[in-house]
């Protein structure tokens, strides 16, 4: 696999980790402070979020506070979740992949400098 595609994957799976992740802390909010859930901009976080908290209803409920508000437990266990997952897919992706890359991918994108002249203090020393 290429760099390029290696990367086009990693950028796929941060998107959508950032999408979902997003929904779910509007969702966390709009709860906490008691957002109206009939305004359409809630209603339309609340419904995009529910399809990534469906695979987590019913393993922890919601935690409700003194003021009435409340603190979905489902949300916060969902965007961990995610999150894991999308780091091990990125690792995943990186560890099988490396093998296959050689030494003109590298090349191409990074300069490394040949340092074999120099000392840890970064002075040439040669003459």
């Amino acid at each position: 696999m290429s760099l390029e595609i290696r990367s086009l994957f990693i950028n796929i799976i941060n998107f959508l980790l950032m999408v979902a992740n997003l929904f779910l802390v509007g969702r966390i909010l709009f709860e906490l402070f008691q957002a109206n859930p009939t305004t359409p901009f809630v209603s339309w976080v609340y419904g995009i979020s529910g399809y990534f908290i469906s695979p987590f209803r019913g393993l922890f409920g919601s935690l409700n506070l003194n003021s009435g508000s409340v603190l979905d437990i489902p949300a916060l266990f969902a965007i961990i979740i995610y999150t894991i997952v999308g780091y091990v897919l990125v690792t995943l992706i990186n560890a099988t992949t490396n093998e296959y890359l050689n030494a003109d991918d590298y090349d191409e994108y990074s300069e490394i400098p040949d340092q074999s002249h120099t000392h840890l203090s970064g002075h040439n020393h040669s003459n």
